[in-house]
């Protein structure tokens, strides 16, 4: 299992988790969040398969609980609307 955290100042934005579901030098990770898998060669390292947890994840709904964090957080310094 993986699992993916962004933090600034102290608060945490961002938390992905996936978990292996199969071994061997290829294997597949299902991202807990929104089901979608992944082939990850384990050759490559874990620096590789955490950005593209990130990236297959970047496209969740704006009800997710990061947002919904990064947004309060920009409000309570001033910083104002979020952009898309």
């Amino acid at each position: 299992m993986i699992s993916v955290a962004i933090y600034i100042n102290d608060k945490c934005i961002r938390l992905v988790r996936a978990v292996n579901r199969s071994g061997g030098d290829v294997s597949e990770y299902e991202i807990l969040e929104n089901g979608r898998k992944i082939k990850h060669y384990r050759e490559d390292g874990a620096v590789p398969l955490a950005i593209r947890i990130l990236e297959e994840t970047a496209s969740m709904s704006e009800g997710s609980i990061w947002v919904k964090h990064l947004e309060e957080y920009a409000k309570s310094k001033g910083i104002g609307e979020m952009m898309d």
